[in-house]
């Protein structure tokens, strides 16, 4: 894109961005993260996409959305327990059992059992991919650590907001290898304008506007199960296993994650960290 003159365009869209003091406070905290649908999210495949992550639509809310799942019965079902820490979650209980048992016999085949049915965080953002065929708003899906990657470099002096529009910047995410060989890296790009050029502001404006009208409200994107839904996952998963089927079956007994993400692979998510989680938050509100 060509330099210019961007004093117009930052009096459109200078304070356009996400809140660095709501970074730092999830950052300092974690995230409080709800239930989520598995959606038709844009995921990061091999090799490295050329993203630009969207400004918040509120601007003192933070780039993205936290969410957790559960992969069960061949597909997502959404945790209850970190929409509502007060709330039950059938599958969380059910993974409980589980993980006790191994705790009583060691055995570590119950052990991975428990793990692919602990709720894994995921987290999504607006956001432009930029490729040949033409630009495209996406809601991108990652893992935790694109996600703290992402913060640290806002919040570093060097960068600053990489969402606001005149004065952000894109990022190169390369992902090489699968399974528990998958990694992430964040590579930064020159500071630009969103969209346009910026020696001809009036049109800038306007794709820049065109493309920020194509945000979602995040947080609407979500849906959960009623715990009685989620309860009838559970009896499926449970008459599976009284059925004998194997691993071979439609139906595995022992579920998997499609999508290995860092997060799994670090086995951060387990059951364990769960609970500290809400437990800390309870902490901090003096319950």
């Amino acid at each position: 894109m060509a330099k210019g003159n961007t004093k117009g365009l930052e009096e459109l869209f200078g304070s356009k961005g996400s809140s660095l003091d709501k970074l730092k406070e999830l950052k300092e905290r974690g995230d409080r993260v709800g239930g989520g649908s598995s959606g038709n999210y844009f995921k990061l495949t091999e090799g490295t996409t050329e993203v630009r992550i969207l400004p918040a639509i509120n601007d003192e809310d933070a780039f993205y959305y936290a969410t957790a799942y559960h992969y069960v019965n061949n597909k997502y079902v959404y945790c209850r327990k970190y929409l509502d820490e007060d709330a039950s979650c059938p599958v969380c209980s059910h993974a409980s059992k589980i993980w006790k048992k191994y705790k009583d016999t060691g055995d570590e085949r119950i052990a991975e059992e428990a793990k692919s049915l602990f709720a894994k965080q995921q987290f999504i953002y607006n956001a432009l991919v930029r490729n040949q065929e033409g630009d495209k708003v996406v809601v991108l899906q990652t893992g935790k650590g694109v996600k703290d990657d992402l913060i640290g470099v806002c919040l570093d002096d060097n960068y600053g907001d990489i969402t606001n529009p005149v004065k952000g910047r894109d990022v190169g995410v390369r992902r090489k290898g699968k399974g528990k060989a998958t990694s992430y890296q964040i590579m930064v790009r020159d500071r630009s304008i969103l969209a346009g050029d910026e020696n001809d502001p009036k049109e800038a404006a306007e794709l820049i506007s065109a493309i920020l009208e194509k945000r979602k409200v995040l947080h609407e994107l979500v849906k959960y199960p009623t715990e009685e839904e989620a309860e009838k996952e559970v009896k499926k998963y449970l008459d599976a296993d009284a059925n004998g089927e194997s691993e071979d079956s439609p139906t595995p007994r022992k579920s998997t994650i499609t999508e290995t993400t860092e997060d799994s692979d670090e086995d951060k998510d387990t059951f364990d960290e769960i609970e500290k989680q809400l437990s800390a938050a309870k902490k901090k509100r003096g319950k």
